[in-house]
């Protein structure tokens, strides 16, 4: 009798641990729902403030040199008054362990390998946050769809962030930043 109290108690314990877990890494950034967004879509992406100076186009299988891991990558880097920069990367692929090998290898870039571990459930999804000498970084994977953001201040960072989810949802209406072309 004892030892199945035990263990009711040890499994109610791992329950409630992972509850919370479960409910903040759900919480992880969006992702596109349409299943026509592909990352060439990124190149409409108008960014308040900044003008897009520099895309990069590239494969994840070249990118993290490992040619069972296909899908498309692109970098879009922004530049806006004063020299403020910012750039975002995101990336596609036909298989979930695709993103998280290519998000676990911009997080060794970061510096945030560790971190990262705690903060995502390998290969359906994961998000972090950190700091390298003066730029602010979030990055996140879900599903297919991985996204990374760099950019001078922790401000700017999640403006860029809600910028790119709404883009998500409708991709397809001219954002301000239009008007002055």
């Amino acid at each position: 009798m004892k030892k199945t109290a035990s263990n009711l108690k040890q499994s109610l314990f791992i329950y409630f641990l992972i509850i919370p877990v479960v409910l903040f890494l759900t919480a992880c950034g969006d992702v596109p729902e349409n299943s026509d967004f592909t990352v060439s879509n990124l190149v409409d992406f108008k960014l308040s403030n900044y003008k897009a100076t520099e895309y990069t186009f590239d494969n994840v299988s070249d990118y993290l040199d490992n040619d069972n891991l296909q899908g498309n990558m692109i970098s879009v880097v922004y530049s806006g008054e004063n020299g403020v920069y910012a750039r975002i990367v995101s990336a596609q692929t036909s298989k979930g362990k695709g993103v998280y090998y290519l998000w676990r290898a911009f997080a060794k870039e970061n510096k945030a390998l560790f971190k990262s571990s705690f903060t995502s459930i390998p290969f359906l999804m994961g998000e972090y946050q950190a700091q390298k000498a003066n730029r602010y970084v979030l990055s996140w994977f879900k599903e297919k769809w991985f996204f990374y953001i760099e950019c001078d201040s922790s401000k700017e960072l999640e403006s860029i962030k809600m910028q790119l989810v709404e883009f998500f949802e409708n991709p397809k209406v001219i954002n301000e930043s239009v008007i002055d072309l």
